[in-house]
């Protein structure tokens, strides 16, 4: 059980894995696709290099035991890239996401942290100030924290 690679594509993972699984991709993976380690209910914790310039929706959808999400440094999101991205992830209790523009636009985050751990940590950009609260954003009850771990502040109206 694993991922199935297509070239510098990450298509899917293939079999059920071992409980409180642990993954990296591989190095010079350019892509993985939509849903490709959706249900995967016992991957706990992924590496994601930095070669991989796009992740497809649904693609961690139903990863219960995932914990920690995988670092997101992209810094402009497109439409539908984020979309269900961690629905029901219900252990997830932390999210680095450097985005800075198109946040919520045309459903770039659409209800991306549904179901996901009642309390944790989002760690964002501090100039990204457009982060909505709840499924289709930070989700409700979580701490926002900027990437040196200090506390963000709201800036002033």
């Amino acid at each position: 059980a694993g991922p199935v690679y297509l070239g510098r594509v990450l298509y899917q993972c293939k079999g059920e894995l071992a409980e409180n699984s642990s993954l990296e991709v591989r190095e010079g993976t350019r892509f993985i696709c939509a849903n490709a380690f959706e249900g995967c209910s016992n991957l706990q914790d992924i590496m994601i290099p930095s070669s991989v310039d796009s992740i497809g929706e649904d693609t961690f959808k139903g990863c219960t035991s995932l914990e920690t999400a995988p670092d997101l440094p992209a810094t402009t999101l497109a439409g539908w890239c984020y979309d269900e991205m961690f629905n029901g992830c219900t252990s997830l209790n932390s999210i680095k996401c450097l985005a800075t523009s198109g946040i919520n636009v045309v459903n770039s985050t659409a209800i991306w942290v549904k179901g996901v751990a009642s309390s944790g940590i989002f760690t964002a950009d501090p100039s990204a100030t457009s982060w909505p609260t709840g499924d289709n954003g930070i989700p409700t009850g979580w701490t926002r924290k900027n990437p040196d771990g200090s506390d963000w502040v709201d800036p002033e109206p």
